[in-house]
């Protein structure tokens, strides 16, 4: 599935006005250009810490239709899980499927720059000032 990047996460019928989608490709096209090689690395190492509504299966790759891993031959299977992560200055959240490490660094996929700084700014901070997803869902819940 693929949507616009930016454009409020809706689930289950319900709009998270405060959520924007970032990285949902499929083979149909999406932006592509040069990023900074630190995006990767940083969203490999977040990965975990920001993982949000894991699924019990896999979904493949939206653009070539494979299982897919967070490093080329292996590593974190990806397709399962999405990654919330907090735009600057309070300005509400990101969602992105934890398939936008492989779309960037296989497919070339170039994320909006607001997507890009909020994760960069993330692996500034300590591991205990990563944000409490648990709780973000609940405040999302409530203002949807």
């Amino acid at each position: 599935m693929q949507f616009e990047d930016l454009t409020p996460h809706e689930y289950r019928g319900v709009t998270f006005e405060a959520l924007r989608r970032v990285g949902w490709c499929n083979a149909s096209g999406f932006p592509k250009g040069p990023v900074d090689e630190r995006l990767v690395r940083a969203l490999r190492v977040l990965r975990d810490p920001l993982a949000a509504n894991i699924g019990r299966g896999f979904e493949p790759c939206g653009i070539s239709g494979e299982l897919v891993y967070d490093e080329p031959g292996g590593g974190h299977r990806l397709g399962q899980a999405e990654l919330w992560v907090p735009a600057e200055a309070g300005a509400g959240w990101f969602c992105a499927p934890d398939r936008i490490i492989h779309y960037v660094g296989v497919h070339g996929y170039s994320p909006p720059e607001p997507f890009v700084r909020a994760v960069l700014a993330l692996t500034e901070r300590r591991a205990d000032e990563l944000p409490d997803l648990e709780q973000v869902e609940q405040t999302l819940q409530q203002t949807a």
